[in-house]
C-alpha cells in the first residue's frame, strides 16, 4: 500500500473526527470513529482530496444516522441532493444511501439501474460491516468485515454511498429511488431462492443413474419445483394435482435437460417407441431447472414479476452413477460475484 496515500487517508480521518467530536455525544464517538475508518478505507486519495473535511463529515454522518436503525430483512434506501440549507452539508451530486443485508450482486445491480436511468456514476463507497443491533433495530456496535472474521454467523450489512449526476427535480429523485428499490428487491428474492434452486439441481442430478429412464430426472425436478411454487404462494392447491393439471408450466416452460454431444443441442431420441429411453454409461445431458415469473402473471404479486432463476450443469452418465462435468463452474452467488470481479 502506498504510504503517502495512507498518510493522506489517516490525516483526513483525523480531521473529520476532530470536527465530529463536538457534535456527538460521548457514547456515539467510538461508533462513528469505527464507521469512519471503514467508510474512508474505500475512498481513494483523489476522492478524499476533492472534498473538504466538512463535506466528508456531512456525508459520513448522513450515512451513519440513516443506517442507525434497520430491521434485518429490509432495505433502507433514500435519494437526496444535499444542500447546506436542508441537510447541513453539500454535494454537487445526488447521493444514494443504502443499508441492506449483505448479499451478492448489490453493487452491480445498483450500477445497472443507474445506467438504465441515463445517469453517470461519480462515486461509490461500499463498506461491508459486521453489526450488532437490539430488538428494535438500533445500532449497538459495528466494525468492518475482516477477511479472518471469527464468527461466520455474524450479521453482515452492506452500506452504500453512491453519487450520481445531480437531480434537482424531486420527481426524478423519486423515480430513481423507486427503480433502485425494485432492483434490490429482485436481488433479495433471487438470492433467497438461489439455494433452493441449487438443491433442485442436485436432486435432479441424483436421478441420472444408469438403468433409470431419461424422463425421471425431469419429473423429479417438476415435483420439487411445483412444491416450491406452492410454498411461495405462486400456486395454490395440492402439488400432485397441480402437476397433473400442468399448472407449473407458465413458470417452467422447458424440460430439465437435453442431450449434449458434438453440438450444444445434440440430436438423439428421448423415446424408443412409446417408452422413455433408459440411461446408459456414456450419455451426456444438461441439467437445468429454472423458474421464470413473467410480468402480468395472473394471481401473482408484482414483486415476483420479471424474476427468473436457472442453474445448469452438464452431466455424464457413468457405469456406476454420474460425473458432473461442470462441477468447477461457480454456481453459488458469492462465488459467481467473486468470478465476475476477477
Amino acid at each position: 500500500m502506498n504510504q503517502s496515500i495512507e498518510t493522506t487517508r489517516h490525516e483526513c480521518i483525523e480531521a473529520v473526527l476532530a470536527l465530529a467530536a463536538p457534535r456527538l455525544q460521548a457514547g456515539q464517538l467510538a461508533h462513528v470513529e469505527a464507521f469512519a475508518r471503514a467508510y474512508f478505507h474505500h475512498l481513494d486519495a483523489d476522492d478524499l482530496a476533492a472534498r473538504s473535511p466538512e463535506d466528508l463529515l456531512g456525508a459520513l454522518l448522513s450515512a451513519w444516522q440513516f443506517g442507525h436503525e434497520r430491521q434485518p430483512g429490509t432495505t433502507r434506501l433514500r435519494v437526496i441532493s444535499p444542500s447546506l440549507a436542508e441537510h447541513g452539508w453539500a454535494s454537487r451530486h445526488t447521493v444514494i444511501e443504502v443499508v441492506n443485508d449483505d448479499m451478492p450482486f448489490l453493487v452491480d445491480s445498483t450500477i445497472m439501474e443507474i445506467n438504465r436511468q441515463g445517469l453517470s456514476l461519480h462515486l461509490i463507497v461500499h463498506p461491508v460491516l459486521v453489526v450488532q443491533r437490539d430488538a428494535k433495530g438500533q445500532l449497538q456496535a459495528l466494525h468492518e468485515l475482516r477477511s479472518d472474521e471469527a464468527d461466520p454467523q455474524a450479521r453482515r450489512e452492506s452500506w452504500m454511498h453512491v453519487e450520481v449526476d445531480r437531480l434537482v427535480d424531486p420527481q426524478l429523485r423519486a423515480g430513481l429511488a423507486a427503480g433502485l428499490e425494485r432492483v434490490l428487491g429482485d436481488v433479495r428474492a433471487a438470492v433467497r431462492d438461489w439455494r433452493p434452486m441449487l438443491d433442485r439441481l442436485h436432486e435432479a442430478i441424483a436421478e441420472l443413474q444408469p438403468g433409470k429412464r431419461v424422463n425421471e430426472f425431469h419429473e423429479a425436478a417438476v415435483k420439487r419445483l411445483t412444491e416450491g411454487l406452492v410454498e411461495l404462494g405462486l400456486l395454490r392447491g395440492d402439488p400432485n394435482q397441480l402437476i397433473e393439471a400442468e399448472a407449473y408450466k407458465p413458470f417452467y416452460v422447458h424440460k430439465t435437460g437435453h442431450w449434449l454431444g458434438m453440438d450444444v443441442h445434440d440430436v438423439g431420441d428421448y423415446k424408443v417407441g412409446d417408452d422413455w429411453r433408459i440411461l446408459e454409461a456414456g450419455m451426456v445431458t444438461t441439467v437445468e431447472p429454472g423458474l421464470y415469473i413473467p410480468a402480468g402473471s395472473e394471481g401473482v404479486d408484482e414483486r415476483w414479476w420479471d424474476i427468473g432463476i436457472r442453474i445448469e450443469d452438464d452431466v455424464l452418465v457413468t457405469a456406476t452413477g454420474n460425473e458432473v462435468l461442470t462441477s468447477a463452474v461457480p454456481k453459488d452467488p458469492d462465488a459467481i460475484e467473486a468470478a465476475m470481479a476477477g
